[in-house]
């Protein structure tokens, strides 16, 4: 009896061995989750000002000089000079050489040249005369001596938004060529600045046309159906229709009362 319960015991043992060898849990393997990279924010650049813009346009013109059958003015770099707040400079029109010829734009103004500007206000405008260049009566080929200095040319003007300005500088002739000699010739530019704000002429003229242009003949109404004065006693009824044409408008809109109600075309009346 003693050696079966000693049996029983070691197989009890045994088994809660195995048991307990089944119950210990397995390793587990934890993956590391990555982190989530946050997505750029989106930045939205500050809208870009508005900028109203106008135009400068140069031109020139010219009384004759005496005793030259040409004078060819070679000018570079015309500027003009802008005022904004506290804040000024200089903005090239024209950076490119030109010329003309003074007998060329008597009584007539040539276009040198323009440029889209923001729109404010101007105080001057200046350029470098490079070479007077040109002939006598004579037939005789000369070179102006020209001022060393830029030309400048103090006068105040604006530029509207939406307009052009048309500078003019009417040089003087006579006044600007001398002659010193024998075939000898010196520039000293005597030069008038003549301002025209060309956007306001037009709009002024445009107005003036769209005035000129307005519809002056009333509409055509036809009535049928009823006569004026005519007096309806019930039983009796009557259909008035009534229609409009107009030379400007196709489809003209007709509103009709009767007895201060709104009336259709087309209705019966009793």
């Amino acid at each position: 009896m003693k050696r079966t319960g000693r049996i029983v015991v070691t197989l009890v043992t045994v088994l809660l061995l195995v048991v307990m060898g089944a119950c210990v849990p397995a390793p587990v393997e934890i993956t590391p989750v990555p982190t989530p990279t946050p997505e750029p924010e989106e930045v939205t650049p500050p809208p870009t000002p508005e900028v109203d813009w106008g135009i400068i346009e140069i031109r020139v013109t010219d009384p004759p000089p005496a005793d030259v059958k040409s004078a060819v003015i070679h000018l570079n770099n015309i500027e003009v000079h802008q005022v904004s707040g506290n804040e000024s400079g200089w903005i090239t029109i024209i950076g490119t050489p030109s010329s003309f010829d003074l007998l060329d734009v008597i009584g007539v103004a040539e276009v040198l040249g323009s440029a889209n500007v923001t729109a404010g206000s101007f105080t001057q405008i200046r350029m470098d005369v490079v070479e007077v260049t040109g002939e006598t009566t004579d037939n005789v080929s000369y070179t102006a001596e020209v001022p060393s200095e830029k030309l400048k040319i103090v006068r105040p003007f604006n530029v509207g938004a939406g307009m052009t300005t048309v500078l003019t500088l009417d040089f003087d002739g006579e006044k600007s060529l001398i002659r010193t000699g024998s075939n000898k010739f010196l520039f000293k530019p005597v030069v008038k600045l003549s301002i025209d704000y060309k956007g306001e002429i037009e709009r002024v003229e445009e107005r003036e046309r769209e005035r000129e242009a307005e519809d002056t003949t009333p509409p055509e109404i036809t009535v049928t159906g009823v006569t004026e004065g005519q007096v309806i006693v019930s039983p009796d009824t009557i259909t008035p229709e009534f229609s409009a044409s107009d030379d400007t408008d196709p489809s003209p809109t007709v509103e009709a009362t009767l007895n201060g109600d709104e009336f259709t075309s087309g209705t019966e009346v009793s």
